[in-house]
């Protein structure tokens, strides 16, 4: 059983950098216009936005500043680790213990999309408001999320089939 939480523990955290990556540089390469006027998103815009949502709007920006930048994709990753683990068990209550990655893949952009829908659609863009979610375009978090969903799925499933093709069983 340890095993099985820390390798569902490294798929989420895993998964989780990758969002952040992936967010950050959506951000970066599409210079897109911010609800704060004169802001254009950038690699620092994400993080920035999220940390706006604890410590105001103030901290929000486009430019480099360490301690907003950091809390900020702290904040960011260690959400997505726990929503992550999350997804993991209805990956594997759907599923089972040694699902197949393509099924894994599906369950977790699912998964994704949903967190999409609830948690940065409604709860971060329509109650709490404030720069955070027009930090980079919109479709960028849609993306984001479903793709984070993906790699949620195939990081779970992943060392199980490898392990299958192996002949070791389930890890």
């Amino acid at each position: 059983m340890e095993t099985g939480v820390r390798r569902a523990t490294a798929a989420s955290l895993a998964s989780a950098l990758f969002l952040a990556a992936s967010l950050a540089a959506i951000a970066e390469i599409a210079a897109h216009p911010t609800s704060e006027p004169g802001i254009l998103s950038s690699t620092w815009t994400p993080f920035r936005g999220v940390w706006s949502l604890i410590a105001g709007d103030a901290v929000f920006g486009g430019d480099w500043d360490f301690w907003p930048i950091a809390l900020g994709l702290l904040v960011l990753v260690a959400v997505a680790v726990v929503l992550g683990l999350a997804g993991i068990g209805l990956i594997t209550y759907l599923l089972g213990p040694a699902p197949q990655p393509v099924a894994a893949m599906v369950v977790g952009a699912a998964w994704g999309l949903l967190v999409q829908i609830v948690v940065v659609a409604l709860l971060v863009g329509g109650l709490l408001g404030g720069p955070a979610y027009d930090a980079l375009p919109r479709w960028a978090w849609w993306l984001g999320t479903g793709t984070w969903g993906v790699a949620l799925g195939l990081l779970w499933a992943a060392p199980v089939a490898a392990g299958r093709r192996a002949g070791t069983g389930a890890a």
